[in-house]
Order: structure tokens, then sequence, then C-alpha cells
């Protein structure tokens, strides 16, 4: 008995028009199932981007817009807003960065009329984007101005004292207490900080 891929093979159907036919007809069955109407679907507009599309879609998502001011930052601004820190530069020396963050606690607001208490650096969520060149001094002082033990535990290579984790270097680092982490930024790319104390480890 020939298997149905045998079959497959010699009708001279490649994968390809397979996959392609097979996603045509499953978005045709989707969009006919949902009552698809492109003329009602709404998209949100350069002056209004956190508009929803309108109740008629069948959006069953939250409706209205997220009040930035209130959050006391624009999520679309921290794409480009970025840190350099305060800069020291002297000859044949590494240039030297020192950047101060902060942690506190804050309510958000996650989406249109939903608030999230949250942990931020700087009062925002992300913290700020440090940018810098490979080879530089990194100086980071770091304030936990939280309830919370908090601690910055960057991405990339450091001295294990400067991992930001608990038990290592300063570890967990209390309301009111202040540490500074410093390091070589190395190698070059993009990575990722964050707090490493429970829960969030």
């Amino acid at each position: 008995m020939d298997s149905f891929f045998s079959r497959l093979k010699r009708s001279r159907l490649t994968r390809r028009d397979w996959i392609r036919g097979s996603g045509i007809a499953g978005m045709a069955g989707v969009a006919g199932m949902a009552g698809f109407d492109p003329g009602k679907v709404a998209f949100a507009s350069n002056a209004n981007q956190n508009q929803i599309a309108s109740h008629e879609s069948g959006n069953m998502g939250a409706v209205g817009t997220v009040d930035h001011n209130r959050n006391g930052f624009d999520p679309l601004e921290i794409l480009y807003d970025f840190d350099y820190g305060e800069i020291t530069s002297r000859p044949g020396e590494p240039t030297v960065r020192e950047f101060e963050i902060v942690a506190t606690d804050k309510e958000i607001e996650i989406t249109p009329g939903v608030f999230f208490p949250g942990w931020t650096y700087n009062n925002r969520i992300p913290g700020p984007t440090i940018r810098c060149v490979e080879g530089d001094l990194i100086r980071v002082t770091f304030t936990n101005a939280s309830d919370h033990p908090h601690t910055i535990h960057f991405h990339g290579m450091h001295p294990a004292a400067m991992d930001g984790v608990p038990g290592a270097g300063d570890g967990l680092i209390f309301n009111g207490q202040q540490t500074v982490y410093e390091f070589t930024a190395k190698p070059f790319g993009c990575h990722f900080y964050h707090c490493h104390s429970f829960p969030l480890k």
C-alpha cells in the first residue's frame, strides 16, 4: 500500500506548493468562520498609536489609550532615548562612563485602565539604555529606593563580584542602600540587565 507521501511525490506537487495551498485555504477558512469583513477593521494611526481596533471588528481587547504622562515615560521614546553617561576621558586611559540607576516601586498602566505594581529602574520600564563603546569602563552607582531588595545583573563579561546576584559581591541591596558596579564594556553587542533577586531570578 502506497503511503500518502509517496502518492504526493508522484503527483509532482511540491512541498512548497502543498504548504502554500494549505496556508491559503486555512486563512480563507478562518476568515469565513470569523465573518471577517476587511471594511470593518480599524488600524491604529500615527496620531493615536494606542487606539485599539473598534468594537465592530470583533476585537475583545482593551479599548482606549494608556496615559504615558501618568506613567512618567513614553514607551516609543525609550526606543531612541539613550543614556551615554557622564564621560571622563584621559589620554592613554579607557573612557569612563558613569551612570546613576535607582530602583523604585511604581504603579504602571500596562494597557488602558489596567494597572500593575512594577519595579522600575529610574522610574521607567525598561530602565535606561546604556550606550557605550567596547572597552569603556562602566561605573554604575545603584541606589535601592524600593521596599524590596534589588540588584542589577548585567549580561556580558565582568568580574564575579560585579555580577549583581545574591551571594556575589555586595549581593542584595536593601532599601536605602547603595553600591557601585564597575566593569569593562565587553564584548561588543546588545546586553540586557535586570534585577536578579527573588522572585525575578
